[in-house]
């Protein structure tokens, strides 16, 4: 598999970033200012050092159109703050965007992002911009 990862790597036409603790913060504050601008509500998120997870609740933006707004937020707090080469693009064109129907299904993801930061060595981290998931949209009680 080294093998593989290493030819892949030469192959690239950037080098491939891994993000230290300084970097990974600084995503965190991007990820935090995206939030508030446009009112998302985060029920998870793991900011790795390859990758990272997000849990958004449904906005009326649709997956696809939330995904370039945290890519270029991070990519210009990275590059503003040096971090990264200037040209560098920061994140590979693919990404995937999962919509969860269920609170079931939310709470599965929930503990899915979470168990990511053991499988990549890091300490849980609670982001204070993360809110408890309270069961959304069937968190109010209905009167009949």
């Amino acid at each position: 598999m080294k093998a593989f990862h290493r030819r892949a790597q030469e192959e690239l036409a950037c080098e491939l970033l891994w993000f230290d603790e300084v970097q990974r913060q600084t995503i965190v504050g991007a990820i935090r200012d995206v939030l508030k601008h446009h009112r998302f509500t985060c029920y998870a998120c793991a900011v790795l050092p390859d990758h990272l997870h997000l849990l958004i609740r449904r906005h009326r933006l649709v997956g696809g159109a939330m995904v370039p707004l945290f890519k270029q937020a991070i990519r210009d707090a990275l590059r503003g703050r040096s971090l990264v080469p200037p040209r560098h693009p920061v994140f590979s064109a693919d990404r995937r965007v999962f919509y969860k129907s269920t609170p079931q299904s939310v709470r599965n993801c929930i503990d899915y992002i979470n168990r990511n930061f053991a499988k990549h060595g890091l300490r849980l981290t609670n982001y204070h911009f993360v809110m408890p998931y309270d069961d959304w949209p069937f968190h109010k009680r209905r009167c009949d």
